[in-house]
């Protein structure tokens, strides 16, 4: 984040479809959090009014045990970033 300027910042919500749902208020919550932590390191373009995007998917991700396959965890994020460095 220290090199260049960032062209967009998506945030992807996953959660599991039955029980432990993404809020707006944890989708906001999170964008605030980053804003905060990297003011000094996280700037934007001016010619690409972006800025954050966020989605959400009630499909959690899996990893193998020797039960077969289970849920990672009940709720995770994934942070895709673009920038001109």
């Amino acid at each position: 984040l220290n090199d260049g300027k960032m062209l967009t910042n998506c945030l992807t919500f996953r959660s599991s479809s039955h029980g432990c749902l993404v809020s707006p208020q944890e989708i906001c919550s999170a964008i605030s959090t980053l804003k905060l932590k990297c003011a000094k390191t996280l700037s934007f373009v001016d010619w690409c009014p972006t800025g954050f995007k966020a989605g959400v998917s009630f499909q959690n991700l899996y990893h193998s045990s020797e039960e077969g396959m289970q849920p990672s965890t009940s709720k995770d994020v994934s942070m895709v970033a673009n920038s001109t460095a």
